[in-house]
């Protein structure tokens, strides 16, 4: 018996194939396995839904066990088929088959089992094991693959998504503490995965170290880890802080999220649905990266200059034609990166000789922490006497390795390369460019124009089908009408007076009025922001300045094509 979910699906599915691995005889018995039915979720008159079988109460679990017969569905072998869909789902040697079976199968994940109250309900007393796995288990692996492979449109995992969507939810452009931010996350997104897994993904939106995230989405105040360990080494989640990056806030418009069209798990509205996403402006998936290891696929893309893409961006809309070769790009990352094939390149340290058998490694190459360099190379090196020695004086943000080769190793090591010799180089390929793609369905890219692509259409999408600059007219008026009316000081003093005296005689002469106003009823919180030195002559300059900004804005969106909006 387990949860009447995903989850609880691949448990089963597990201990199916633990069983056909060691003693396939024991499932062609007859009743020897049965699956326990409970319910997936229980819904009342009230707001509460209760999901899980952990959310049973000590009655209701007494009720299952006094009328367990009426919960059991025996497992049946009818033939070969049984075990060869296992195999396909389980041996490792069956990747591809498997990856076939899991693209054939159904998205959605619909419950095949009858709604009741009580025992006296109808439900097959028995099923087959490729029924199990072909109805049921597969949606665990749909599911896993949306938690571990990023989306095409915004370059986010499903948990990052979550993430993102809360910082939104909750406006941190104040600082609060990762552990707060975790607990905010998980109550408002039906997030279920466990803790530490959830604060993990919040920091690795942080970190900023070379070979991290050529932009991190979050503003990191404390210690968020370094390249000595990986992102390891960070503070207590208890004590280190965010706040959400001022950059996110222009990749991912506030205008753009009137279209998207949310999830919603138990009550909740959790995050944009896959067919939407976030609509970035630019391809996050290119700029940071990804990796991820899902059932039957994992993912790696490398980063990418954001200039590059930008150029490419902006050639695109243009023209389509002109297209800026990239080659990947780590902020920070002072070594060198090499193109070997055409879906091949290295990453290489930087070596120095400073004295006639000693050499000073002053960079590591990408995807290498310093002390996993210091204790699998360099101690290995040592054991095997390939060195004779080395010091460590690295620090967080910089490495300093000086090592003492023998005058052999030297002289062999001058002939291969110190690079190779002291293996500071990794490798950086393009053949596992898998993405999932709007309908969750996996994508593999064949170049990274793809994503360039994708961004081109889902911004046009958003501009011709679903009128982006038309949410932004009534931004910018609302903007002017609250403080730009027509001086800035007249403006917010008038604004007060309407709101203290609201006269009902002149309500009608007073939206009769040419000057943008807003609306009757809009909220007035904002003037609690509004501070007296606003209203000195000094301050009066700089609204009329932002006044005529936001108003040339106005103007470019109202009068703009589709193209004009996206450049």
């Amino acid at each position: 018996m387990a949860d009447l979910d995903p989850d609880g699906s691949h448990l089963k599915g597990l201990l199916i194939n633990f069983f056909y691995k060691l003693w396939p005889s024991l499932l062609k018995i007859k009743d020897f396995l049965f699956d326990g039915i409970s319910p997936l979720l229980k819904a009342s008159n009230d707001k509460t839904i209760v999901v899980g079988l952990g959310s049973s109460s000590s009655e209701e679990a007494a009720d299952y066990f006094a009328n367990l017969e009426e919960y059991l569905k025996a497992f049946v072998w009818k033939g070969h088929q049984d075990g060869e869909t296992i195999d396909i789902v389980f041996c490792k040697k069956n990747v591809d088959k498997r990856k076939a079976w899991i693209s054939s199968q159904p998205l959605s994940f619909v419950s095949f089992f009858v709604v009741h109250d009580g025992p006296n309900f109808d439900l097959d007393k028995i099923q087959r094991y490729c029924d199990f796995i072909n109805k049921e288990l597969c949606h665990f692996f749909h599911f896993d693959l949306q938690r571990s492979i990023p989306s095409l449109v915004d370059g986010l995992k499903v948990v990052e998504r979550k993430i993102l969507f809360c910082a939104f939810k909750k406006g941190i452009f104040k600082e609060i503490k990762v552990h707060e931010f975790c607990g905010y996350v998980s109550e408002n997104t039906a997030y279920r995965h466990g803790e530490e897994s959830l604060i993990n993904s919040i920091i690795g939106m942080v970190l900023n170290f070379v070979g991290t995230n050529n932009v991190n989405l979050f503003c990191p105040c404390g210690i968020f880890g370094s390249r000595v360990k990986c992102g390891k080494d960070h503070g207590d989640p208890k004590y280190i802080v965010i706040e959400l990056s001022r950059l996110t806030q222009l990749l991912f418009l506030e205008a753009d999220e009137c279209i998207l069209d949310f999830e919603n798990e138990h009550g909740k509205t959790v995050q944009p649905k896959w067919q939407m996403n976030y609509f970035s402006i630019f391809p996050m998936v290119l700029m940071n990266g990804s990796g991820g290891l899902g059932t039957g696929w994992s993912s790696f893309i490398p980063k990418y200059h954001p200039l590059e893409i930008t150029e490419n961006l902006r050639n695109m809309f243009h023209d389509r034609k002109t297209y800026v070769l990239m080659k990947p790009w780590y902020k920070c990352f002072n070594g060198e990166i090499k193109k070997i094939t055409k879906e091949t390149y290295t990453t290489e340290g930087s070596t120095q000789v400073i004295e006639p058998n000693t050499v000073l490694n002053s960079k590591l190459p990408i995807k290498t922490c310093t002390d996993h360099y210091k204790d699998h190379v360099l101690q290995s090196a040592l054991s095997n006497k390939t060195i004779e020695s080395y010091k460590n004086q690295s620090d967080d943000k910089t490495v300093n390795f000086e090592v003492i080769l023998p005058a052999e190793q030297m002289a062999e090591a001058n002939r291969e390369g110190l690079h190779i010799k002291l293996k500071l180089i990794s490798n950086l390929k393009l053949t596992n460019m898998n993405l999932l793609d709007t309908d969750g369905r996996e994508a593999v890219l064949k170049d990274v124009r793809n994503p360039l692509l994708e961004m081109e259409k889902k911004r046009l999408f958003i501009e011709d089908y679903s009128a982006e600059k038309i949410p932004r007219i009534p931004y910018v008026e609302d903007f002017k009408g609250k403080r730009y009316n027509k001086s800035p000081d007249e403006a917010v003093l008038e604004d007060v007076t309407d709101h203290v005296e609201e006269p009902k005689v002149d309500e009608e002469k007073r939206h009769a009025t040419t000057v943008p106003k807003t609306k009757p009823g809009a909220p007035y919180n904002y003037l609690l922001s509004v501070e007296v030195n606003m209203l000195y002559p000094e301050n009066v300059k700089k609204l009329d300045v932002e006044y005529s900004t936001k108003k040339a804005y106005h103007d470019i969106i109202n009068d703009s094509t589709t193209t004009r909006v996206n450049k």
